[in-house]
């Protein structure tokens, strides 16, 4: 099964196929003479300033901290922890990496030594920003992706042409970051506190957490309100301000209003679902051609690529920046590379032969690949089948109540 670990330090996530195994921030914290990672740690880091970090994977280095933590004396020390606590929950195998645009080879270099010190196996390195467009409708000759990170927003641009898309250039806004729009959120609050009830929640670390926490949570719901609610428990007093998202909105507005000034006038602008979720960020947008990605399109585009012969691994670590485009209107996955079209579907832990599998409900095949009838009594991705795609390695198959993950086993054909 393909493994991708998306190195976005606002939102680490690895992914065995499309299912996400692991998602959590990038935040240490030292407590109890044990590291804690991700929203349990986050959840509090203002309670133990001292004690936590959320720096390390976009100062990926052997750089010191400014101050020992627990047993880590660097950045990499940090970013070690958190891998090797994601190995050892997932142990996933032949691992590709989604990288941020930004980060330098020389960091990439110390990302290898880190990784294999907690035994994770990179295979290749490919930019995420390219990985997460590669399916997405393209219609200008120049694309920019927009993501966000826990202190920047990182801009990558592409030019698309001959059906192919090569990055041209990175662009970062500091302090437009999901921690520092937080902190400006936090901010936008206590003003509503100091007003309404005369108390300032920053004041006292209890209070900022329980502040932070609630913006996170927030944040973190599907269906978000257009207000968010904050009660602030302290000393047997509770004191509650509401805030139209309109307000944080105008917050976002400020803190990343350089993202306008970064992006030609001309260009299509793609912005990662994560990014796209935060009040304000499409309002810098007004007036562009703006697409956004969907949450699974960095896994999918790097499934689709993989399908299509282009992320194949060989003898050393490779960075991948440019590929074909297989987005609408392109060609079906090339019968030119047979040896990544889908043979099983994987359901629990037994893989059962595709041809087997379809026979009940039909199907059609070109080459090694195999295509559903549009009246086929199945589900792709959710969805009806399209007689015209070719299923996919790492497609969702569902037959009757049975789900299956298409998969590619060595040495097996479809017929």
């Amino acid at each position: 099964m393909p493994w991708l670990l998306d190195l976005n330090d606002a939102q680490l996530s690895l992914y065995e196929g499309l299912r996400a195994r692991y998602q959590q921030p990038a935040v240490g914290l030292w407590l109890d003479n044990n590291w804690q990672y991700g929203n349990v740690a986050w959840e509090q880091a203002k309670l133990h300033p001292q004690q936590s970090n959320n720096l390390y994977l976009s100062r990926l280095s052997t750089e010191p901290l400014p101050r020992d933590i627990g047993n880590a004396r660097n950045y990499a020390d940090l970013a070690f922890s958190q891998l090797q606590s994601l190995q050892t929950q997932a142990a996933p195998e032949a691992l590709t990496v989604a990288v941020p645009s930004n980060l330098s080879n020389e960091q990439l270099g110390v990302l290898l030594g880190i990784a294999k010190q907690a035994s994770l196996p990179v295979a290749q390195f490919c930019d995420a920003a390219l990985l997460g467009i590669v399916q997405a409708p393209l219609q200008a000759p120049e694309v920019w992706v927009i993501d966000v990170a826990l202190h920047q927003l990182v801009l990558t641009g592409f030019s698309y042409a001959d059906g192919r898309l090569d990055r041209t250039a990175v662009e970062i806004v500091n302090g437009a970051g999901l921690a520092n729009l937080m902190d400006g959120w936090a901010n936008v609050a206590a003003d509503q506190f100091v007003k309404a009830t005369r108390f300032d929640p920053l004041h006292a670390a209890s209070s900022e957490q329980q502040l932070h926490n609630q913006i996170l949570g927030w944040l973190g719901q599907a269906d978000r309100p257009a207000e968010l609610t904050i009660n602030i428990d302290q000393e047997d007093n509770n004191r509650r301000v509401t805030i139209n998202r309109r307000v944080l909105a105008e917050k976002t507005k400020q803190r990343a209003a350089a993202l306008t000034k970064r992006l030609p006038d001309g260009a299509q602008v793609a912005v990662t679902s994560r990014c796209a979720e935060l009040p304000g960020i499409l309002d810098l947008l007004a007036g562009r051609d703006v697409v956004t990605l969907s949450p699974l399109a960095i896994p999918e585009g790097y499934l689709a690529l993989q399908a299509a012969g282009e992320l194949i691994p060989g003898d050393g670590v490779v960075y991948v920046t440019s590929a074909s485009y297989l987005g609408q209107g392109q060609a079906n996955p090339p019968s030119s590379a047979p040896d990544v079209a889908p043979t099983h579907g994987l359901h629990r832990h037994t893989a059962t032969p595709l041809t087997k599998l379809l026979t009940q409900i039909g199907y059609n095949q070109r080459g090694n690949w195999l295509h559903l009838p549009d009246a086929a009594e199945a589900l792709v991705n959710g969805s009806p089948p399209n007689p015209d795609q070719a299923l996919a390695c790492g497609d969702e198959l569902s037959v009757g109540a049975r789900q299956y993950q298409l998969i590619h086993v060595a040495d097996a054909a479809p017929t």
